[in-house]
């Protein structure tokens, strides 16, 4: 399905992702180390396209923000830091818009714009393939 799209790339063995268990109470939120956050960024990854990006590099000053490149899309990941959030994952133009919003209209955008399974991230390659070709 994205032969082409998995270049760079480094063939890792898919994991069944975990589906995360919510504290009854939000006081209990235990947060996790950049570290575990990383690695739980890494395992959504293996999910979503069967691999992690060669290039996933994480951000200096936003320790859990990565960036990587697939299908020549650069896509921005941002890491759980908590099991009451989840892995994100959006193309570089819609993390613009969700930075620039404000709270309702934030959370609205993450919900519309976030590739969470391989159908979303099947449309938006091809509606950047089909953008590049006009």
């Amino acid at each position: 399905m994205f032969t082409s799209d998995f270049t760079s790339v480094t063939p890792v063995t898919p994991a069944t992702p975990a589906t995360p268990v919510l504290p009854a109470n939000t006081a209990e939120r235990v947060q996790r180390s950049d570290t575990e956050c990383r690695a739980r960024a890494r395992e959504f990854l293996i999910h979503l396209i069967g691999a992690v990006p060669d290039d996933l590099t994480w951000d200096g000053t936003h320790r859990l923000q990565g960036h990587a490149h697939l299908g020549g899309r650069q896509l921005v990941v941002i890491a759980p830091r908590d099991d009451l959030h989840r892995t994100v994952v959006l193309t570089t133009r819609d993390w613009e818009q969700v930075r620039r919003a404000d709270g309702l209209e934030r959370r609205s955008l993450l919900g519309a714009c976030a590739i969470a399974d391989r159908g979303r991230l099947a449309a938006v390659l091809a509606t950047d393939e089909l953008m590049a070709a006009a």
